[in-house]
């Protein structure tokens, strides 16, 4: 059985696109929110920021790069998402595993460095 354009349409009243939305916006704010609390300052540190940058480059590259993939995986989705009016239970699949690939972004930005 195909799905029609009328099965995809939002009932009036239900909520249900915008509630996944901010259920997928939420997802990308934790995980960004992860990847700052994955960040410490060395044991013993002077204070001063060439030391603290000599020591955790990789650290500090890594959260960059991983902050950069989340933001254009978030605008990406924004841009999709703001052009449907209804989804179907395959979207919301898709679009949970498409999330859990963003939810591992700390424990891959932790592996590189």
């Amino acid at each position: 059985m195909t799905t029609t354009t009328a099965d995809l349409s939002p009932a009036k009243g239900d909520h249900s696109l915008e509630r996944l939305l901010l259920f997928s916006d939420g997802v990308f704010a934790i995980a960004i929110t992860l990847l700052a609390i994955e960040l410490h300052v060395p044991e013993g540190w002077n204070g001063q920021w060439a030391s603290l940058w000599a020591e955790r480059w990789p650290m500090f590259t890594a959260f960059a790069l991983s902050f950069a993939i989340i933001g254009v995986f978030w605008n990406t989705h924004r841009r999709v998402f703001a052009r449907m009016i209804g989804f179907s239970n395959g979207v919301m699949i898709f679009n949970m595993l498409a999330l859990a690939g963003v939810v591992l972004m700390p424990f891959a930005t932790t592996l590189l460095y």
